[in-house]
């Protein structure tokens, strides 16, 4: 979202220069910067709303997570380094269940906020 606001705000401001070089198509031109920047706007109040920089943000932390715990628990490291191979199932599932509760709190945080 943000390389498509910027590219149209860039797009905007160099046809403005280009509107002073070609003053015959000065109206043209204005026209169509301004379509560009009426884009830019609507780009930006589309990426507010919808905060999707947020939830990739947390996406991706979840994601994390959750790589670390599988990681941790293949190799029998951190907590998973104690001799009981069901006392380690049972542990692995309570640990990627709390990390999957706590996404789930987080998301509906992140979704009664925007309702607000």
């Amino acid at each position: 979202m943000v390389v498509y606001q910027v590219s149209l705000t860039s797009a905007a401001s160099f046809l403005a220069l280009l509107s002073t070089t070609f003053p015959e198509c000065a109206p043209w031109i204005s026209i169509i910067s301004a379509g560009l920047g009426t884009g830019a706007a609507i780009f930006l109040s589309i990426d507010k709303l919808k905060k999707f920089q947020e939830r990739h943000t947390q996406y991706r932390q979840t994601c994390e997570r959750l790589k670390q715990e599988l990681w941790l628990y293949r190799r029998k490291s951190g907590e998973y380094a104690g001799p009981g191979e069901p006392d380690n199932n049972q542990l692995f599932v309570d640990r990627i269940e709390s990390i999957l509760a706590t996404d789930t709190g987080n998301w509906a945080q992140l979704n009664e906020r925007k309702e607000a």
